[in-house]
């Protein structure tokens, strides 16, 4: 080696090391490190063989695998995304918070971070790696763009934890903003609801955080929708076993009432009414100054009320009745305005509801007996379903009557009525659609043991025929999601048959992109509809393929 000139021995000791680092000729610097060794007395001889020494190939190595899987076959994406969760796995094993914090904060923040944010793996995996490194600056950092840039879905329970409040408060209103653009009881409000419970639930501090939040605003302005959102949310976390009814309560509720919030959380903890707390509730209620109405919302004491109310077979004393009554439509027709401590309480409609539901509930204790004996009372009953309250009602009376075997097991005009009812019900009441679709599924689903070949085949139609009315009032996706679902081989195919004949006989053209996506696999299932398929291709089946195929060609 040439004598090195003074001062740069220790400038030649940090590229040599550089370049003597496995893979060194593909890294992007070499040819400036290459430029430095050899002004400070390196010699060339040396950085080839400090380079070849140290060359390994493990792109090279990776480049032609790669090659290899496609020309096997696989897909182009597919190699690309099994070499990222490779690279992504290693990252995770070996990644080091002391050395990440220290380079981060030695350089500005490295243009490659916003990218990689970006992109849905490594996104991910940064998430990932702050729910193990909490402390570490470098994740909260990149915690923090995922935020600003409003990648909320992957934000994870660990990154969550990381934000500030008004990074966390920010990421619940945009959420809240997306679900008040859907609708309720679809797959794509239900989807949306779903990513802010999961936001929420990620520990127990957040959940009561948000839910705090929701019920903060839902005072303002589309009150009422976020009132719906918090149930729901409310719902998730009862499943992840947060203290959802302890919270609820108390969301509900003010210091001044804390005798009802007793008597309610008594009979819900236990899932049963009690005549003692029921009068104490009946009592503070019927008082000049009675608790907030959001405290008998609860739906698990609402279901308790209907259940003893309307389910067949319950006996309640005489003298009880009209207290349950009294609390189930003060809970479904009473409305207040105003701020708590300064508000009003309308209780116009409170003496006709309770009436009105004292005739409802007197028809279906006759027709718990003798379903014929409904036939006759239809006209009075139905004009009393578009409240609210008394179709909810009615529609648990009709689950409970609908799900003893035994209704079906004679074929007569009567056991249609429960139908009949739950049609009115959906017509009168676009909110109870996704329950009432819940329980056709559930009966569709099914397995009649005890009734004749026939009879099921005749209840499998009937359903069908309940599953088209909720199409006919707009319930269109969700309907063709689950008969999609029942194109397998235990389906009975004459069932499908007369749900696709009579769905194309009452739609047409033009049709939307999601209704031919989700019709269009079942009308070509050849072992559905082939039969109702002619040669000329004048039929409605062969007509709705050939307009999907012209409509994507």
């Amino acid at each position: 080696m040439e004598d090195i000139p003074q001062g740069a021995e220790e400038q030649l000791k940090l590229v040599a090391g550089q370049l003597s680092a496995p893979d060194a000729i593909l890294e992007p610097g070499v040819t400036d490190d290459l430029i430095r060794y050899i002004e400070n007395g390196g010699s060339a001889t040396e950085v080839v063989a400090m380079l070849s020494e140290n060359f390994l190939g493990t792109t090279h190595a990776l480049s032609t695998m790669s090659s290899w899987l496609e020309e096997a076959g696989m897909a182009k994406e597919a190699v690309n995304g099994l070499a990222e969760q490779q690279l992504s796995s290693l990252l995770v094993k070996h990644f080091d918070a002391t050395k990440a914090d220290n380079l981060f904060m030695s350089e500005d923040i490295p243009e490659w971070l916003e990218e990689t944010v970006a992109h849905p793996m490594w996104r991910d995996m940064l998430t990932g790696l702050v729910s193990s490194h909490e402390n570490c600056y470098f994740l909260k950092h990149a915690a923090t763009i995922i935020s600003e840039k409003g990648y909320q879905t992957g934000c994870g329970g660990g990154a969550r934890r990381s934000l500030t409040v008004a990074e966390f408060t920010a990421q619940v209103g945009q959420h809240v903003a997306h679900i008040l653009q859907a609708i309720p009881g679809i797959s794509a409000y239900e989807a949306k609801v779903k990513e802010l419970a999961d936001l929420l639930c990620a520990d127990q501090h957040l959940f009561i955080y948000g839910t705090v939040l929701l019920q903060s605003a839902s005072k303002q302005r589309h009150g009422h929708k976020l009132r719906r959102i918090l149930q729901d949310v409310l719902a998730a976390g009862l499943e992840k076993n947060h203290d959802v009814l302890q919270l609820s309560l108390v969301l509900s509720s003010n210091p001044g009432h804390q005798r009802a919030v007793m008597s309610l959380r008594s009979m819900i903890s236990r899932q049963a009414l009690n005549p003692s707390d029921i009068t104490v509730l009946n009592r503070l209620y019927s008082s000049s100054n009675p608790p907030p109405v959001e405290l008998l919302r609860q739906p698990v004491f609402l279901e308790l009320l209907i259940t003893c109310l309307f389910k067949p077979g319950n006996v309640v004393k005489p003298d009880h009745l009209p207290m349950y009554s009294y609390l189930l439509v003060y809970a479904g027709c009473v409305y207040e305005s105003g701020r708590q401590g300064n508000h009003t309480v309308n209780t116009s409609e409170l003496k006709d509801c309770q009436q009105r539901l004292g005739i409802v509930r007197a028809i279906c204790r006759r027709a718990d007996s003798s379903l014929s004996d409904l036939l006759a009372e239809l006209p009075v009953l139905f004009p009393h379903l578009s409240l609210s309250i008394i179709a909810m009602a009615m529609m648990r009376w009709c689950a409970f009557t609908l799900s003893k075997e035994s209704v079906f097991s004679v074929v007569t005009d009567t056991i249609a009525l429960p139908f009949v009812i739950l049609d009115e019900i959906a017509t009168l009441h676009p909110g109870k659609h996704q329950e009432i679709f819940d329980l056709y599924v559930q009966l569709t689903n099914n397995t009649y043991q005890t009734l004749d070949t026939l009879v099921q085949l005749e209840l499998k139609k009937t359903l069908m025929d309940r599953f088209l009315h909720l199409i006919s009032l707009g319930f269109v996706l969700p309907v063709l999601g689950y008969i999609l679902t029942c194109t397998n081989e235990s389906f009975d195919r004459s069932v499908l048959r007369h749900f696709v004949s009579e769905l194309l006989d009452m739609v047409g053209p033009p049709f939307s992109q999601q209704f031919m996506d989700a019709l269009l696999p079942v009308v070509r299932n050849a072992a559905v509809t082939s039969s109702l398929r002619v040669p000329d291709g004048s039929d409605p089946v062969s007509a709705f393929i050939a307009y999907c195929q012209n409509e994507t060609a």
